[in-house]
């Protein structure tokens, strides 16, 4: 098999707390991974998800859309669009779901989406992969740079004293932008499929929710 040298791998970001759980007190997440997988497991099914799911590495909050039953993204749609369909929040105040891409490097995971990261970041992806110094959803964002057929991120910046979660494993980080270009078309069919699944779940539950796909996966104004 060709080795892929650049993918973006979609995830969906899953965080719940309840005062009857007891929170870690060791962290970060990555580096007590047994502790913090025994926590989001317990609090997944406290939560209300009936199957159990298998994160994209142990302890991590974040999820590949192959690892979620279709009963658990009937209730990841349920509660994302509850307050839009009770009438709380007008469809522009509603966010798409939380996560994003992981950039994996030569079958390395390099930089994970942060805090507030959404599917959507999908546009960033295909920002940076035209040369284009990018808004990013997500915070921490990396600094930007482009040369030679080549986009270089610099996570060595830290905004308001925040840091890179997970942390990337090197300070900078050069890729090809055909081969991210590579990556952003290959992602774009992953949320095409969830789209799919998501457009089901809509008709399956009579939710009425028009074009719920963009609402949740591929819209957002601020890109």
């Amino acid at each position: 098999m060709k080795d892929i040298p650049i993918e973006l791998i979609l995830l969906i970001s899953l965080e719940f707390n309840h005062k009857e759980l007891k929170l870690p007190t060791k962290y970060p997440y990555w580096e007590n991974q047994d502790l913090w997988y025994e926590y989001r497991k317990a609090s997944l099914k406290m939560a209300g998800f009936t199957d159990e799911m298998k994160p994209y590495f142990k302890g991590a909050p974040f999820y590949e859309p192959k690892a979620i039953s279709e009963e658990n993204l009937k209730k990841i749609v349920l509660d994302h669009t509850e307050d839009f369909r009770n009438g709380k929040y007008e469809r522009d105040q509603t966010y798409s779901l939380l996560g994003g891409f992981v950039l994996k490097k030569d079958q390395e995971d390099k930089f994970f989406p942060q805090c507030c990261g959404e599917l959507t970041d999908i546009q960033y992806w295909e920002n940076v992969s035209n040369a284009n110094d990018a808004y990013y959803e997500g915070h921490p964002a990396p600094r930007l740079s482009f040369k030679s057929n080549k986009v270089i991120f610099n996570f060595s910046v830290q905004a308001y004293d925040e840091i890179f979660q997970p942390t990337p494993p090197n300070p900078k980080l050069i890729v090809q932008l055909n081969d991210l270009k590579s990556a952003v078309d290959k992602a774009k069919i992953d949320l095409q499929k969830l789209s799919d699944r998501v457009i089901k779940i809509n008709q399956m539950l009579n939710l009425g929710i028009e074009e719920i796909e963009d609402l949740l996966i591929w819209r957002n104004s601020n890109y």
